[in-house]
């Protein structure tokens, strides 16, 4: 749900978008998620209804650049992560391809731990954009802004170290798609390392691998002609998809609702040799 602002600039057009995310009383909720709603909605809730928001407000920018606007697959993500924040609390999250920051900001909201923006230093824009969407919404001490090359593994990258890696739309461009893949890759391999229980030696002595830590990548994409070369790519990086069933708490709200796909990518470690 939103509502657009129009907001003057001297050098680049700004629009304003708030997302207002309802939050019902646990007592008095009947189990039902409530649609979220635009900050225009003249509609009264019940009288034995407590209704509490977060409201998440998102800039974009009026450039050539994608990563300054919302795109239909980060408004569901978010309402995914809404109707379930039991997956994101007290965690380190990590937004991949993060561009204006709705999801990744809607995490800080909810109770992550810490939120990681991040983006391509492409554009300048996007980085100060989402600094400056941060200082707005308050969790600017939650979250933290950082370049991320997908594909590029260099010290700040591998020191990031994610309980949960989140993106929406990253699978875009055909020719970024072994690089994001070989991202997470390199989190579900340091995660697993970092939080096996056993040492190599007892591993190889019982002769078996060690347990994931139970590192996933959830993301939202839109079906186009080009995704359908993910499942080699899975594949080859030893690594299973599966389709997350869920209906967003407003599918109206959402445009191309039905072209869009809510999955789980993890790791796979049947064909793997032993450590």
């Amino acid at each position: 749900a939103m509502a657009d602002h129009l907001v003057g600039s001297t050098d680049v057009p700004t629009t304003r978008r708030i997302f207002r995310f309802p939050l019902k009383d646990d007592k008095n909720s009947s189990g039902k998620t409530e649609a979220p709603r635009s900050s225009g909605d003249r509609s009264v809730p019940a009288a034995d209804a407590k209704v509490s928001f977060i409201d998440v407000t998102i800039q974009e920018m009026m450039l050539g650049d994608y990563g300054l606007y919302v795109w239909p697959s980060a408004i569901m993500l978010a309402d995914f992560i809404y109707q379930n924040p039991e997956q994101i609390r007290g965690k380190r999250i990590l937004e991949l391809g993060a561009g204006t920051g709705l999801p990744g900001i809607l995490c800080a909201k909810l109770g992550a731990q810490q939120v990681i923006l991040t983006d391509s230093g492409d554009s300048a824009h996007v980085l100060k954009n989402l600094r400056q969407v941060t200082k707005m919404n308050g969790v600017d001490e939650r979250c933290r802004v950082q370049e991320l090359v997908w594909g590029d593994f260099n010290k700040a990258a591998l020191d990031l170290k994610p309980e949960l890696v989140i993106g929406a739309d990253v699978f875009y461009r055909t020719e970024d798609f072994e690089d994001i893949l070989a991202t997470v890759g390199c989190y579900f391999r340091l995660r697993i390392e970092g939080g096996a229980s056993t040492t190599t030696k007892d591993r190889k002595r019982s002769g078996a691998l060690p347990k994931p830590a139970g590192l996933k990548f959830i993301t939202v994409f839109q079906n186009r002609s080009n995704t359908v070369g993910l499942s080699p790519l899975l594949e080859h990086w030893r690594m299973s998809m599966s389709v997350i069933p869920f209906e967003p708490a407003s599918s109206e709200s959402i445009p191309d609702r039905r072209s869009l796909c809510l999955v789980c990518i993890e790791r796979n470690d049947r064909q793997l040799p032993i450590a």
